[in-house]
């Protein structure tokens, strides 16, 4: 099974979002085999890339707003 997860937050650090965003990070976690699924299951759209990176984001997945 795959699970893709869509962050948008501009400057993703807003409270709401990344409690979310680190709950569903967590889940991955706790039922991956692997840090690349992670990197894979997540896409971020911000303008913040710093942050991004910060939460294990594949920066090729970041759409800039």
């Amino acid at each position: 099974m795959h699970v893709l997860f869509i962050v948008a937050s501009n400057t993703f650090t807003t409270q709401e979002t990344m409690t979310n965003a680190m709950t569903a990070r967590n889940w991955c976690f706790s039922s991956a085999k692997s840090e690349s699924l992670i990197t894979h299951s997540f896409v971020a759209i911000s303008a913040n890339e710093a942050e991004v990176k910060r939460f294990g984001n594949n920066p090729e997945n970041q759409w800039r707003r």
